[in-house]
């Protein structure tokens, strides 16, 4: 009986992080943590990921690299074990691409282990984020390749445009063309079928950043404003690259003090030690340096 209420819990939560309602999703797997941890049954630890996958998402992340680390390194529960190390390396994105490197493998081996491959799928979508944070964008597209060819044999999913997008903008910055412009419109057509919920800001700002590689201002414009509005509704609290892609697809077409606002909110936001870097953004053309996923 508890175990059936758990999974109750569980599809709410899954539905709630389907369709974007994060706090909602939140709740749900807290709750359900709650109750396997309570009733001592054998999915607490995976129950605890779940919870903090969606915590990161919030951008609550006090604790979790904590809580992760216990489960991956005490728990019986193997499926737990591969969703900590898959979130370790979400963790540890942005912060330190090795370390996301590391865990985004580990959790390949034991979704490999698991005969698992929705989780083999994403954790070398992972490990391809990880490869693009460093700069190692061959390995990256291997990856996304691989991640792909799983994904393909499986039904269409919101997480597979995400890594089609993802190598979209892979191909941009390789410079191959013809293969990103194929992944851009694989992606815009996916996403005519899909409700992608929490996804789209990442599809979009991946689309958004390839159009901006190739000079397409008008394009990267749409994705980034569309992003921007999603993530507000969404309260994550990380609007930094979307106002980034805004204000410098926008510098591209000349409307300086309206880019300069997008640099300004995003300076005050995030950079509040350097309060020339608006003025900066505007007057140097920084894309062409820049790797988002870097």
């Amino acid at each position: 009986m508890k175990e059936s209420a758990y999974w109750d819990l569980f599809e709410q939560a899954a539905e709630a992080l389907g369709r974007g309602r994060l706090a909602e999703a939140e709740k749900a797997f807290f709750l359900g943590h709650e109750l396997a941890k309570e009733n001592r049954l054998s999915l607490a630890d995976r129950a605890y990921c779940n919870w903090a996958a969606v915590r990161m998402e919030l951008g609550e992340r006090a604790g979790l690299q904590n809580g992760l680390s216990r489960v991956l390194g005490e728990s019986h529960d193997p499926k737990a074990r591969q969703l900590a190390a898959y979130n370790l390396s979400g963790y540890y994105q942005t912060r330190n691409h090795r370390a996301a490197r590391l865990y985004a493998e580990m959790s390949c081996r034991l979704a490999e282990t698991l005969e698992d491959g929705h989780a083999q799928a994403s954790s070398l979508h992972s490990l391809g984020l990880s490869w693009a944070g460093e700069g190692r964008l061959e390995s990256a597209r291997d990856c996304l390749g691989r991640s792909l060819e799983i994904r393909s044999r499986q039904e269409m999913s919101a997480p597979a445009l995400v890594t089609t997008a993802v190598y979209a903008y892979c191909a941009a910055l390789l410079g191959n063309r013809s293969e990103g412009f194929w992944l851009v419109g694989e992606a815009m057509e996916g996403m005519k079928h899909l409700h992608f919920g929490v996804y789209e800001p990442a599809i979009r700002l991946n689309l958004g950043f390839a159009h901006l590689e190739w000079g397409e201002s008008d394009e990267a414009l749409d994705q980034g404003r569309t992003a921007l509005q999603i993530l507000e509704d969404l309260k994550s609290g990380d609007e930094k690259f979307a106002r980034y892609l805004i204000g410098e697809a926008l510098a591209q077409q000349g409307a300086e003090e309206e880019a300069l606002h997008h640099f300004e909110v995003l300076q005050k936001a995030f950079y509040p030690e350097h309060p020339g870097l608006a003025q900066v953004m505007l007057a140097v053309r920084t894309s062409r340096w820049m790797n988002w996923l870097g």
